[in-house]
């Protein structure tokens, strides 16, 4: 049986996780973890380059200030990632990347900071919106594929990607 390739995962991201959508593009981003330095962003070289050709599509979802996060990571190490980082509050989440790519496939998880119109959830008690989402968290496949994972505020915490829920998951602090 052929394993599918991270372009099929449209359907499966919105029906599966409540993971937004599928699009395609490229672009440029740069800078920090978190914090404006001249360092640039963290992860790797490849990571950073597969999200900075990302820069057209995150730009669709509101105005990027920079690239935050640019890392590789395995098919099999972002479905991981994506079922069990909110465990134990959410758990049964079945990740599309474990469903329709090979678990060896190389993606790119890539964090932009900026100012974003995706959903913030339902008016405040107090009866305001909440603000616009200040991160956006998007998933490269090989061949350019982009999926848009999440959105949030970055926050004293950082960002979230699968190499800082496994460092969490192996010094036991998880949550």
């Amino acid at each position: 049986m052929a394993v599918p390739t991270v372009g099929r995962v449209v359907a499966a991201l919105v029906a599966a996780c409540g993971i937004a959508a599928l699009v395609a593009g490229s672009g440029r981003a740069d800078a920090p973890d978190g914090a404006p330095t001249a360092s640039g962003p963290s992860g790797d070289k490849p990571g950073i380059a597969q999200c900075d050709a990302t820069l057209d599509v995150a730009s669709q979802y509101g105005a990027i200030d920079r690239l935050v996060v640019g890392e590789s990571a395995s098919a099999g190490e972002v479905a991981d990632w994506q079922e069990k980082r909110n465990a134990p509050l959410i758990q049964g989440v079945v990740s599309p990347f474990r469903l329709a790519t090979s678990a060896t496939e190389t993606l790119a998880v890539c964090v932009f900071a900026g100012e974003f119109s995706t959903p913030t959830g339902p008016v405040l008690v107090d009866g305001t919106v909440p603000p616009r989402h200040t991160t956006i968290t998007l998933i490269v496949g090989p061949e350019g594929t982009v999926a848009l994972d999440s959105s949030g505020y970055l926050d004293a915490r950082g960002t979230d990607t699968p190499s800082q829920w496994r460092a969490r998951v192996a010094s036991g602090s998880l949550g």
